[in-house]
């Protein structure tokens, strides 16, 4: 129970990298439209 302000692995990678977007550091990002086969 973080209260809403626990800082994520990803949210923490886009920080330092500088990027836009979450999804450019996430694993599996969700994608519309797309379906992944794990």
């Amino acid at each position: 129970p973080s209260a809403g302000a626990g800082l994520g692995v990803e949210r923490f990678v886009k920080y330092v990298c500088g990027l836009k977007h979450i999804g450019e550091v996430q694993p599996f990002p969700r994608i519309p439209g797309q379906v992944i086969d794990l």
